[in-house]
Protein backbone atom coordinates (compact mmCIF):
# COMPACT_ATOMS: atom_id res chain seq x y z
CA UNK A 1 0.00 0.00 0.00
CA UNK A 2 1.64 3.75 -1.07
CA UNK A 3 0.58 6.10 1.58
CA UNK A 4 1.80 10.23 1.65
CA UNK A 5 1.69 12.08 4.76
CA UNK A 6 1.60 15.82 4.73
CA UNK A 7 0.76 19.00 7.00
CA UNK A 8 -1.06 22.00 6.01
CA UNK A 9 -2.50 25.24 7.40
CA UNK A 10 -6.08 25.22 6.89
CA UNK A 11 -8.28 28.52 7.97
CA UNK A 12 -11.17 27.58 10.37
CA UNK A 13 -14.27 28.98 10.46
CA UNK A 14 -13.52 31.31 13.38
CA UNK A 15 -10.71 33.04 11.56
CA UNK A 16 -7.42 31.30 13.35
CA UNK A 17 -5.17 28.55 11.39
CA UNK A 18 -5.27 25.35 11.97
CA UNK A 19 -2.28 22.71 11.21
CA UNK A 20 -3.84 19.27 9.80
CA UNK A 21 -2.19 16.60 9.15
CA UNK A 22 -3.44 14.40 6.79
CA UNK A 23 -2.49 10.81 5.49
CA UNK A 24 -3.34 9.16 2.02
CA UNK A 25 -2.89 5.45 1.39
CA UNK A 26 -3.74 4.08 -2.17
CA UNK A 27 -6.41 1.63 -1.16
CA UNK A 28 -7.58 0.62 -5.26
CA UNK A 29 -6.26 -2.58 -5.00
CA UNK A 30 -8.51 -3.50 -1.87
CA UNK A 31 -12.05 -5.04 -3.22
CA UNK A 32 -13.86 -3.49 -0.13
CA UNK A 33 -12.18 -0.29 -0.57
CA UNK A 34 -11.35 0.39 -3.97
CA UNK A 35 -10.11 4.06 -3.77
CA UNK A 36 -8.24 6.41 -1.91
CA UNK A 37 -8.48 6.44 2.04
CA UNK A 38 -7.68 9.82 3.68
CA UNK A 39 -7.26 10.15 7.39
CA UNK A 40 -6.57 13.56 9.10
CA UNK A 41 -6.47 14.78 12.44
CA UNK A 42 -5.23 18.67 13.93
CA UNK A 43 -2.09 18.93 14.82
CA UNK A 44 -2.27 22.65 15.71
CA UNK A 45 -1.28 22.35 19.48
CA UNK A 46 1.89 20.22 18.35
CA UNK A 47 3.20 22.58 15.89
CA UNK A 48 2.85 25.54 18.44
CA UNK A 49 4.73 23.72 20.79
CA UNK A 50 7.36 22.47 18.79
CA UNK A 51 7.80 26.40 17.35
CA UNK A 52 7.95 27.15 21.10
CA UNK A 53 10.43 24.93 21.75
CA UNK A 54 12.49 25.96 18.75
CA UNK A 55 12.64 29.39 19.66
CA UNK A 56 13.30 28.59 23.47
CA UNK A 57 16.51 26.21 22.29
CA UNK A 58 17.27 29.37 20.01
CA UNK A 59 17.67 31.73 23.15
CA UNK A 60 18.73 29.42 25.86
CA UNK A 61 22.09 28.56 22.66
CA UNK A 62 22.27 32.53 22.22
CA UNK A 63 23.14 33.08 26.30
CA UNK A 64 24.98 29.89 26.96
CA UNK A 65 27.50 30.62 23.82
CA UNK A 66 27.82 34.48 24.83
CA UNK A 67 27.86 34.17 29.31
CA UNK A 68 31.25 35.42 30.30
CA UNK A 69 30.69 33.45 33.19
CA UNK A 70 29.82 29.88 34.40
CA UNK A 71 26.45 28.32 34.39
CA UNK A 72 26.26 24.61 35.61
CA UNK A 73 23.53 22.34 35.64
CA UNK A 74 23.13 20.27 39.14
CA UNK A 75 21.58 17.04 39.74
CA UNK A 76 20.90 15.90 43.28
CA UNK A 77 19.77 12.37 43.49
CA UNK A 78 19.22 10.65 46.99
CA UNK A 79 19.67 7.01 46.99
CA UNK A 80 18.84 5.10 50.00
CA UNK A 81 21.34 6.34 52.71
CA UNK A 82 23.41 8.28 50.11
CA UNK A 83 23.51 11.28 48.04
CA UNK A 84 24.96 11.99 44.79
CA UNK A 85 25.89 14.96 43.48
CA UNK A 86 26.12 15.43 39.77
CA UNK A 87 27.04 18.36 37.36
CA UNK A 88 27.89 19.51 33.92
CA UNK A 89 28.87 23.06 32.15
CA UNK A 90 26.59 24.44 29.96
CA UNK A 91 28.28 27.78 29.08
CA UNK A 92 30.84 26.85 26.06
CA UNK A 93 32.29 30.29 26.46
CA UNK A 94 33.37 29.34 29.96
CA UNK A 95 35.47 26.47 28.84
CA UNK A 96 37.17 28.40 26.41
CA UNK A 97 38.13 31.35 28.51
CA UNK A 98 38.92 28.98 31.01
CA UNK A 99 41.33 26.10 29.91
CA UNK A 100 41.85 24.34 33.09
CA UNK A 101 38.09 23.62 33.48
CA UNK A 102 37.49 19.95 33.23
CA UNK A 103 33.88 20.02 31.55
CA UNK A 104 32.55 18.99 34.88
CA UNK A 105 32.26 15.84 37.17
CA UNK A 106 30.66 14.00 39.30
CA UNK A 107 31.18 14.03 42.89
CA UNK A 108 31.59 11.41 45.97
CA UNK A 109 28.23 9.43 47.39
CA UNK A 110 28.23 10.86 50.49
CA UNK A 111 26.14 9.45 53.73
Amino acid sequence: MNSETVEVRFRHADGSWRWIEATMRNRLDDDIIDGILLSSRDITERKEYEAEARELAEEYEALLNNVGDAIFLINVEKREESVRFEFGRLSPSYAAANRNYDGGRTGPDTA
